[in-house]
């Protein structure tokens, strides 16, 4: 099923029954689209540490009616792991989503279930990850990007949608207007050519009629399959006309 990325903020997370603190931002794998880490605000919680960095493979069970998040660790454990800030001069976040670039390596631990479906981890591992370090960035951050169409400018993404059992960034949720509630469509993040995280800019290979075209998301209701059919459709189409 698809998640709003940005209704989880501030889920309650807990390993064996004990409490350790809020999601406060969830780290994202810009070459691949995948969520990889949870960012957790454990201050007053974790006596090793004020804000924890856990793998989302970790993730045992969300009851979203609860805003509830259990892992597949303890907490003893949790405090144990390394402070993943500390492995690299630049892998630092002094503020609540700090724009910086993180180099931490990859890795996807354990399994489980999200409701009543199995957590998995990427369907294979990717070269790149067994043998170097993955850039992850801030969704918090990337909620206030610009869209940037063909022609012009098209828009902010205001939320991403998770497929809860392999974590991938199904689609951006893209609006005209950040700060006022406006038309929003989904469009899947393999439309973007480049992303300027220096101008908080994504390059988008569609035009702006293209992009609010798209068949209208609604934001109250879950995504249906029926609706899921519409998007592939319009997109597909744009595809065809593109290498025709």
């Amino acid at each position: 099923m698809l998640r709003s990325a940005q209704s989880m903020i501030g889920y309650r997370v807990r390993a064996n029954r004990s409490e350790i603190g809020k999601i406060d931002d969830l780290l994202f794998d810009a070459d691949h689209w995948l969520a990889r880490y949870w960012v957790i605000n454990s201050t007053g919680l974790l006596a090793s540490r004020d804000e924890t960095f856990v793998p989302i493979g970790l993730t045992d069970w969300i009851d979203h009616s609860l805003r509830d998040i259990s892992l597949s660790t303890s907490k003893e454990l949790i405090e144990k792991s390394p402070d993943l800030r500390l492995r690299s001069p630049s892998a630092r976040w002094p503020q609540p989503h700090y724009s910086e670039r993180y180099q931490w390596p990859f890795f996807w631990t354990g399994a489980g279930t999200l409701g009543t479906a199995t957590v998995k981890p990427p369907s294979e591992p990717i070269a790149s990850e067994k043998k170097s370090e993955l850039a992850l960035y801030s969704s918090a951050e990337a909620f206030r990007y610009r869209l940037h169409a063909t022609d012009r400018n098209a828009g902010y993404v205001e939320d991403f949608l998770l497929d809860d059992r392999t974590w991938s960034i199904r689609y951006l949720v893209v609006t005209r207007r950040r700060w006022w509630p406006t038309r929003a469509v989904a469009m899947p993040p393999h439309w973007i050519t480049d992303v300027s995280w220096k101008e908080h800019l994504f390059n988008v290979d569609l035009t702006r009629k293209q992009i609010f075209n798209a068949p209208r998301f609604n934001r109250s209701s879950a995504i249906s399959p029926d609706f899921e059919e519409k998007l592939t459709a319009y997109y597909a189409g744009h595809r065809y006309r593109k290498t025709a």
